[in-house]
């Protein structure tokens, strides 16, 4: 089954983000109906893009002064994407995705999907490709380079033969060395289902991970129910040192966890407006977590109005955090406006006491959903999905 996208890059100047002002370059830098980009980032004034296209096979592409000059596919009988990029200290690149295709390049699968990650070469050909996973299905979210040179990837597994599996569906981390080779792979979790979205290094052997907890579970030391945030550390042999669970009494989920000195800044939905900690604005919120390096909560903050609003990423600055999502509402905090939109593109800036600064809307009539934004020294650039095939800025 073919699925079409129109999917927008734009450039944004920074400026003081955080401070007084930002500009606004329109800059459209790639259009197509048939691409997907799920992952951006800058490496040596080029963009590099990955995702998917309309026949489902892996896509990846480089962007250079508001060109594309370079594309690839890795091509399968089934449904291949691409779902994030690392860019090592050695200037590699790196390609993490999923595959359920069993032929051609990917006739090493190991169950009905597996973990991909792909090297490119200087020429940003494909060097080599590997699979990770058990014997169903493995899916991967997020990778970081560790500062003694491994690769972590973290996501779900349901793979019945991988190390410490529990039940249904586990948070999952896999590490490499450079060359893609496992150095081990492990699940975590307990009796309902569990995924990772995002990990960070914060100590010479210790790494925290975000995602959330399906739980109604009596090995879960707290009374949670339904779906809840969690923050995890582990360390570089893949034990569990320890692990928060933070929600209500509806669904709050992790997305993206940041480093500042001794302290972590977690990002999520918050759908519960009687939980322990506070009250929501509305369906759902965008849900900031501050906490020390042991997961103990400092502070919380809430933003979002009478509808939903969904984050997605999240990104450090020198003065304080980009946060990026998108927005049904047409009211509260953030003084959001629809004009007849479905859904817009929600960007805003906050400082690190969670003083919001700017609010940056973007959007045409009819749904626009945010495929990912990166931050490259004073730009800021944003892909999203709108089924019209323009845009506006407001």
């Amino acid at each position: 089954m073919k699925t079409f996208f129109v999917v927008f890059i734009f450039l944004f100047f920074l400026g003081t983000m955080l401070g007084i002002t930002v500009n606004f370059q329109d800059v459209q830098m790639f259009s197509s109906s048939e691409i997907k980009i799920n992952k951006i980032i800058s490496k040596d004034n080029k963009i590099l893009v990955a995702g998917s296209n309309e026949n489902e096979d892996m896509y990846y592409g480089i962007i250079e002064n508001d060109d594309l000059i370079f594309e690839n596919t890795i091509i399968g009988e089934k449904e291949d994407y691409l779902s994030d990029i690392l860019i090592s200290d050695d200037g590699s690149v790196y390609l993490l995705g999923f595959s359920d295709s069993k032929t051609g390049v990917f006739e090493d699968q190991r169950g009905f999907g597996d973990i991909i990650l792909v090297k490119l070469n200087s020429q940003y050909e494909v060097e080599w490709l590997r699979h990770y996973g058990g014997n169903l299905l493995d899916r991967a979210y997020d990778i970081v380079e560790s500062s003694d040179g491994y690769i972590y990837v973290c996501g779900m597994t349901n793979s019945s033969n991988v190390k410490n599996y529990s039940r249904v569906e586990d948070a999952f981390v896999v590490k490499v060395d450079k060359e893609g080779n496992e150095e081990w792979s492990k699940a975590y979790g307990t009796y309902n289902a569990e995924q990772f979205n995002d990990i960070v290094q914060i100590g010479e052997d210790n790494f925290v991970l975000t995602g959330y907890r399906s739980t109604n579970d009596k090995s879960v030391s707290c009374n949670y129910t339904n779906i809840d945030l969690i923050l995890s550390s582990i360390s570089g042999d893949g034990s569990l040192n320890w692990e928060k669970v933070y929600g209500g009494f509806y669904e709050e989920k992790g997305f993206s966890v940041v480093l500042d000195d001794d302290r972590l800044f977690i990002l999520g939905s918050k759908e519960d407006i009687s939980s322990f900690l506070s009250e929501g604005y509305g369906k759902t919120d965008f849900w900031v977590l501050n906490t020390d390096l042991n997961g103990e909560l400092i502070k919380e903050y809430i933003y979002g109005g009478s509808s939903q609003d969904y984050p997605k990423e999240m990104y450090k600055t020198e003065d304080g955090l980009i946060l990026a999502g998108t927005t049904k509402s047409d009211d509260g905090l953030l003084k959001m406006y629809k004009e007849n939109k479905e859904e817009e593109i929600l960007i805003f800036g906050i400082d690190f006491s969670g003083n919001i600064s700017r609010t940056i809307i973007l959007g045409n009539k009819g749904e626009n959903n945010l495929n990912d934004a990166a931050i490259n020294e004073n730009n800021l650039f944003v892909s999203f999905v709108n089924l019209e095939n323009n845009y506006i800025y407001k």
